[in-house]
């Protein structure tokens, strides 16, 4: 067995294997012997031919538990874990969005009103500021609703997956809201009074949880560890169960 460095993607299962054991209880020596014995078990496989996507395919933590299990090694209760349905999914994230506005709007709004005051009187400079404030405040919340999504179903490990989705959908759906609402600030002569701007929110969640539902929606679908699929095949290609 050569000391070749395992591929990324092994590596980051390896992780979550790891990450699996110390969440059930196992000490580190316990911990760290069979991490030790999977990363030459699984750096063997890849010598031996196995595909890296073959060898990640199983949910870390089931194997995780099935090699301690094999191995007679004990095993506290597992922490209580979030699935991360659709439902559950829009609506972390979207008050994660609502946390991210909020922040934004208390912060990074009044820094921008320089911006928008010395636009008044140009139509192009105008919409050009407008245009920057709302990408400001875009960011601030798309970070905000990942981070999350990302924290509250950590215990799980499709979440990175999911995360690859959901976030470009946020991405692409909040750019999608600027225009109509541009155009429903345009109505409302730029106001900010509180039912302009609660409206103004409104249509950008309703983009969002869109976007949100859709990057669920896709990567319930792709992939063998789509969120769709559960259970684990009875053995590993690494040999160890």
């Amino acid at each position: 067995m050569s000391g070749e460095p395992l591929p990324s993607t092994v590596l980051v299962w390896l992780v979550r294997v790891e990450a699996r054991w110390r969440a059930r209880g196992l000490d580190l020596v316990t911990r760290s012997g069979l991490t030790f014995d999977l990363a030459g078990d699984l750096r063997e496989a890849l010598e031996g031919g196995a595909a890296e996507e073959e060898l990640v395919a199983e949910d870390p933590a089931a194997f995780a538990d099935r090699l301690a299990e094999a191995n007679g090694v004990p095993l506290a209760e597992p922490p209580p874990r979030r699935v991360p349905t659709a439902r559950a999914v829009i609506t972390v994230g979207l008050a994660g969005a609502l946390v991210g506005g909020a922040v934004s709007w208390v912060f990074l709004l009044p820094v921008s009103y320089p911006l928008l005051d010395a636009a008044v009187g140009s139509p192009v400079s105008e919409i050009g500021s407008i245009l920057v404030v709302y990408l400001m405040l875009g960011a601030c919340t798309v970070a905000s609703a990942a981070a999350a999504i990302g924290w509250s179903f950590r215990a799980d490990a499709r979440t990175p997956r999911l995360l690859r989705f959901v976030t470009p959908g946020i991405v692409l759906f909040g750019i999608a809201s600027i225009a109509p609402t541009m155009g429903l600030a345009a109505l409302f002569g730029y106001s900010t009074s509180a039912a302009a701007v609660v409206l103004e929110a409104l249509l950008v969640a309703a983009f969002v949880g869109s976007g949100i539902w859709l990057g669920h929606w896709v990567s319930l679908r792709h992939g063998p560890s789509g969120l769709a699929r559960s259970g684990s095949p009875p053995t590993h290609p690494a040999g160890r169960v």
